[in-house]
């Protein structure tokens, strides 16, 4: 059985097809896709400049065509009849009308603005009937207005913009839909005595030239709508549709995309369709301005786009018949040189993995990469032999060492199991020394608290000896100068008795001299009361002094004791605290030491345990192993 048929789309054949296909396929639909885009976007660019530059040519053959209309008028003014009288004026209006053929009505209106001729004929000289209109006023019409006023002046015409004639309307029973032209008649001082004006039939002006227009698009297979908007946006003229309007007529196309003199845009449309939107600005020609129209062309950009899409097709056949060249060119290549070689030494590896090594190898010949595979191919089954036997002796090797293993595993872990209970006993011991000390330490720190406050309170009743000597030495200062003040007391009541004496020896003048004098006295008496007083507090103050210090010398006698007493008891704590330390610090070693051989026995298990994890599954690989040898696959 072929590599093909037996792998189908799943073979490498299929697949290497397939890639070939895809990589030569791949630059090519991008190259086409690119072609075509720039292929639509040069045609739309090319169309759009082609129809604007059709209604560039259109819109100035239309304004050559009017501006002949405006000189027409001029010209018919010089007619003799136009001055005359009615009837030579409709003779001279009738040959006119036959010999241009663009008129459907000519008329002249005298000074006051009464129509007095008219032509009676039609340009095919058939008979016309303008009697209703004979008579009739024009006075006020802007036409007639501007050429009886003098406003319009010599070699000047006035141009009307497509307009519903009543006139015209009333005779043609019809829209009456016209362009106006008209002049003054002039007498020889050059005064305004009549007007001549002209009504330009649109069907055989405008749409004529339209209608050429469409015939070229049309010749091109172009399918376009033309259109005349006016300068304010209103469809005038929709061709071929022949609907006609006026100055008032429908929207159009909003002005404000008219920019410039021509162009042109894209528009998709409600549809969905998009158009080629070209137009240009009618520019006038010579003295005739003309009205600011504009001409459109509206063209399907499907129709535009006819040529690229006949360009896409003829590179999609290309494709089409490129890839299926490839397609057969590749798969004969790959079959020769690839597929077929490659099928024969993937049957002969399939057949070895079956134990069948019968098969001649002359693909080891090549010196390609199926060469090197069939080589490899041959080494793997000279080495089956020499594989099976090595594996079947590491087999029972390693179920040798598997039990051994196992074995040390079960030592290891009894011996993890009592490593656990005697670091937890220490554990329990440590715990127990660790609260001892840690109360000792509590002790001794509050025994050396007690020995400072101690010493501080033997300190406060040394500094409390000199100022309670001091507070008796002030005492019996002050009891000395409290019996200076008494003296001086004593001495001022005396001089204040001899004053009051002399006051009254003095009779009249001592009077205010003895009330001085009693006044001294009172404070005298005064301040030897206070003395006396004081004395008495200074003499009661002196004995609390001598009683504090012989309770102070008592106090600091106890405070000796009691410090001697608590350095003993403080040594003796850290006596006791060193101690404990000690103890807990051998501890701790010998804790750290069984946490040691603890975790070195539980990774000694470990190991055990992968390792007989690691020799379970180096027996059953070797197994694998010698199964692979026997060439047997599951």
């Amino acid at each position: 059985m072929s590599e093909k048929s037996q792998y189908g789309a799943k073979g490498i054949g299929f697949k290497i097809v397939v890639s070939g296909l895809l990589i030569a396929l791949i630059p090519l639909l991008v190259c086409s896709f690119i072609a075509i885009q720039k292929s639509y976007s040069q045609r739309e660019h090319a169309e759009g400049e082609e129809l604007a530059g059709a209604t560039e040519q259109v819109a100035d053959k239309i304004d050559r065509l009017l501006f002949e209309r405006y000189g027409d008028v001029q010209a018919f003014v010089f007619h003799p009849g136009a001055a005359e009288s009615p009837e030579a004026a409709t003779k001279a209006a009738n040959f006119y009308t036959k010999s241009y053929g663009y008129y459907d009505l000519m008329i002249i209106a005298d000074a006051s603005g009464k129509i007095i001729a008219a032509n009676n004929q039609d340009p095919e000289g058939r008979p016309f009937d303008t009697a209703s209109i004979i008579g009739t006023s024009v006075k006020g019409e802007p036409w007639f207005e501007d050429c009886i006023s003098g406003k319009i002046k010599d070699a000047e015409s006035y141009a009307g913009d497509l307009a519903a004639d009543a006139n015209l309307s009333k005779i043609m029973k019809s829209q009456g839909l016209s362009l106006n032209f008209s002049a003054p008649v002039v007498d020889a001082s050059g005064k305004p005595i009549r007007v001549w004006s002209n009504r330009v039939s649109w069907e055989r002006s405008i749409r004529e030239v339209l209608g050429g227009l469409d015939k070229t698009l049309k010749a091109k297979s172009q399918g376009a709508a033309i259109s005349i908007i006016s300068s304010s946006g209103k469809v005038l003229e929709e061709f071929p549709k022949s609907a006609v309007g006026t100055p008032a007529g429908p929207a159009a196309f909003p002005t404000s995309k008219f920019t410039g003199t021509k162009g042109f845009f894209t528009e998709t449309l409600p549809s969905g369709e998009k158009q080629i939107i070209a137009y240009s600005k009618f520019p006038g020609f010579s003295s005739y301005k003309g009205h600011a129209w504009h001409l459109v062309i509206r063209e399907s950009l499907s129709e535009a786009m006819n040529e690229p899409r006949q360009l896409r097709n003829l590179y999609f056949m290309l494709i089409g018949i490129s890839a299926i060249g490839i397609c057969l060119a590749t798969s004969q290549i790959v079959s020769r040189l690839l597929i077929t070689p490659l099928g024969d030494i993937t049957d002969k590896t399939s057949r070895l993995t079956k134990g069948d090594s019968s098969f001649d190898l002359p693909e080891t010949n090549r010196t390609d990469e199926l060469g090197e595979l069939a080589r490899a191919l041959e080494i793997f089954r000279r080495n089956a032999g020499k594989i099976r036997s090595m594996t079947t002796q590491t087999a029972l090797s390693v179920d040798e060492a598997s039990t051994a293993i196992s074995q040390i595993s079960d030592g290891a872990r009894l011996q993890t199991n009592q490593l656990n209970q005697i670091s937890s006993a220490l554990g329990e011991s440590f715990g127990a020394i660790k609260l001892v000390t840690q109360n000792a330490t509590s002790g001794r720190q509050k025994a050396e608290n007690a020995s400072i406050s101690v010493e501080k309170g033997k300190s406060a009743v040394s500094e409390l000896t000199p100022i309670v000597e001091a507070i008796a030495q002030n005492s019996r200062k002050i009891n000395q100068i409290t019996q200076v003040i008494a003296q001086i007391a004593n001495r001022t009541h005396i001089l204040s008795l001899n004053a009051a004496i002399e006051a009254a020896r003095a009779g009249e003048h001592g009077k205010g001299f003895v009330v001085v004098a009693q006044e001294v006295g009172k404070l005298a008496e005064s301040s030897a009361q206070n003395a006396r007083q004081i004395a008495d507090i200074v003499e009661q103050a002196a004995a609390d002094s001598q009683r504090g210090m012989e309770a102070t010398e008592t106090v600091g006698d106890a405070m000796q004791e009691i410090a001697t007493a608590t350095r003993e008891t403080t040594e003796s704590v850290r006596s006791i605290a060193v101690a404990m330390d000690e103890q807990q610090a051998t501890l701790s070693q010998i804790n750290g030491n069984v946490d040691q051989l603890r975790n070195i026995a539980m990774a000694n298990t470990a190991s055990s345990e992968e390792i007989t994890a690691t020799m379970v599954q180096l027996s059953k690989l070797s197994n694998d192993t010698r199964l692979i040898a026997e060439f047997k696959t599951e």
